[in-house]
């Protein structure tokens, strides 16, 4: 795989395969299998910690008007942003490159759904690169349910959806995988479609990933924004993190491949 230096460029797609596969053997069967995460290990960029405290810019994750809850949340920050707030929130079309990532933004925000996103949320843990994601009681509310909104809507026959809903059951799995649909929408609201958004929303590795900062609502965002030394400890622990995912997976593939090839691993 080649070296991207541009974020957008489509070249780190084939990370997610593995993990792709992963989560399908999951989303048929509930069983979740070894993998071994992506860490972005392609990128030489890092985010200065101690530089971050004197840059007055902010990046928002643009996806580009895939999905129209983010982007009318987008408004809606641009709507009620104080005219006095000291940093300028940024969501720009152009794909930035990297080095201006790490040498020009403080911090980014994201409305996570869908592989880019997630692409991106995994290369700025391996940059340091502290980011912002609204909390499990903001996201459970829209961005989350957009990919399910879109498929439930989108004129599909009830038997397509319903494979969606209630997968089927590869050979040899006598068990229904899951105790919850997936497409979470077509639920009426109560009990059982809280229950549904906590299962599935438990996989998520925005939720899992403790150096990502968690907003619940816009004041929330624009003051965590503004706390250097909040900054700097997810700056810290994600490259923590990301040292040790990479001492993980080089663990996963010494040993996997030594085990397919039959060679002992020293």
């Amino acid at each position: 795989m080649g070296v991207a230096s541009r974020w957008g460029t489509g070249t780190k797609s084939r990370c997610f395969s593995m993990m792709e596969c992963s989560m399908a053997i999951f989303f048929q069967t509930s069983l979740r299998v070894p993998s071994a995460r992506p860490v972005s290990s392609y990128l030489r960029w890092r985010y200065s910690a101690t530089r971050g405290g004197t840059k007055r810019f902010v990046m928002w994750l643009n996806d580009r008007a895939r999905c129209q809850p983010c982007h009318l949340f987008w408004k809606f920050v641009t709507f009620v942003l104080p005219a006095d707030y000291p940093l300028k929130i940024v969501r720009t079309d152009k794909y930035l490159e990297y080095s201006e990532i790490v040498d020009d933004f403080r911090a980014m925000v994201a409305l996570p759904h869908g592989n880019v996103m997630q692409m991106m949320f995994y290369e700025a843990s391996n940059m340091g690169l502290p980011v912002l994601l609204p909390d499990l009681r903001l996201m459970s509310r829209q961005p989350y349910l957009w990919w399910s909104e879109r498929v439930a809507g989108s004129g599909h026959s009830p038997e397509h959806l319903h494979s969606f809903a209630d997968p089927p059951q590869p050979l040899g799995v006598v068990e229904r995988p899951h105790p919850v649909p997936f497409l979470v929408t077509t639920m009426e609201r109560g009990a059982e479609y809280l229950k549904a958004l906590l299962y599935w929303m438990r996989i998520l590795d925005y939720f899992h990933w403790d150096w990502a900062l968690h907003f619940e609502s816009v004041p929330h965002m624009l003051e965590l924004l503004l706390q250097d030394e909040k900054l700097y400890a997810s700056s810290s622990k994600s490259r923590a993190f990301n040292q040790r995912e990479k001492e993980q997976s080089l663990h996963f593939w010494r040993d996997g491949l030594s085990r397919l090839l039959g060679i002992t691993a020293e």
